[in-house]
């Protein structure tokens, strides 16, 4: 539910994380892994900043000499890199190394697809400079297998011009207040807005407010929480009313980049996009599905504090 991203050796082909060694695992006097002639990495990835992916591999080619690297690779991110990596392992597809999100760590160890990291070489220093929760994403029944590349905060957002309009003069604290804003805002038909926020709940969503709750989804041992809390079943409810009796929650098919152009109001995302969505930085590269340049909402669109169900807890969520 948290977007960490990872990087991953594959199960059955002795590679090793991104940006090491891949092959017969050797041994040298300063312990390095040793290959033998030239070898090729096939990288699978999803397609975000391919530019900046390629310039990294560039780089790691010519501190490794006679390592090449396949990619990156074109796709969607999400579930439907999941669906698609499922299927190439199932399949007997040749992976040497990927791209791989937390919330697909314990699956794809369970099922011996991806290898642990802590017995190849230089094992030890993938750790050293991590966060503690970081460490509990990359890692999986006391075993390592992957190593972060990206940690960031996903980031609550509105359009300041909209709450004005609509007579508030600050974000909401709350889900409760969320609602009620977006009521208004919708009852005003401010800026011609029919779907406050243009998106449809999903398990991310739900995720951003129990944890803005300050609550956790799982504890020490990785047993799930929130199935047995009242307070997650209250949150599912309170979603289910406002999209289908409040229908603050929605989409348009015929609409495009609604909270980038002014026709929603609140929105999560990744807290880089922010300088990307006021104009003051362009998505160079791309990802699939946003769009390079700020749209009409440029200079009016905000970070705050990312409301939970609980008043005065907060909390935040990770990508």
């Amino acid at each position: 539910m948290s977007r960490r991203r990872l990087t991953a050796g594959a199960g059955s082909l002795g590679a090793v994380a991104l940006l090491a060694a891949c092959g017969p695992m050797g041994g040298g006097a300063d312990g390095q892994a040793k290959t033998k002639g030239p070898v090729t990495i096939k990288l699978a990835m999803w397609d975000y900043r391919p530019d900046t992916v390629r310039n990294n591999l560039d780089q790691f080619e010519k501190e490794f000499a006679g390592i090449k690297v396949e990619g990156p690779e074109t796709g969607p991110s999400g579930e439907e890199y999941r669906k698609r990596m499922n299927t190439a392992f199932l399949a007997g597809e040749r992976m040497d190394a990927m791209y791989m999100r937390d919330e697909d760590a314990a699956e794809w160890a369970e099922a011996k697809w991806v290898r642990e990291l802590d017995k190849f070489p230089g094992a030890k220093d993938l750790t050293k400079d991590e966060y503690p929760f970081v460490t509990e994403q990359t890692n999986y029944k006391g075993k390592k297998y992957g190593t972060i590349y990206y940690v960031g905060g996903a980031v609550a957002l509105y359009n300041k011009e909209h709450l004005k309009l609509a007579g508030f003069t600050k974000p909401p604290a709350t889900f409760d207040e969320l609602r009620a804003q977006a009521l208004q805002i919708k009852r005003q038909r401010v800026n011609g807005v029919e779907y406050p926020l243009f998106l449809v709940p999903t398990e991310g969503t739900i995720a951003d407010l129990y944890l803005a709750s300050g609550k956790r989804l799982f504890d020490d041992s990785h047993e799930p929480l929130f199935g047995k809390d009242p307070l997650y079943k209250d949150i599912v409810e309170k979603l289910y009313q406002a999209t289908s009796g409040d229908r603050i929650f929605g989409t348009d098919s015929g609409v495009q980049f609604a909270f980038d152009n002014g026709h929603s109001s609140f929105a999560w995302t990744s807290f880089y996009d922010l300088k990307r969505l006021n104009g003051q930085a362009i998505n160079v590269g791309g990802q699939s599905g946003v769009s390079n340049t700020a749209g009409a909402a440029s200079g009016q669109l905000m970070n705050y504090v990312n409301p939970g169900v609980v008043t005065g807890k907060t909390g935040a969520n990770f990508i």
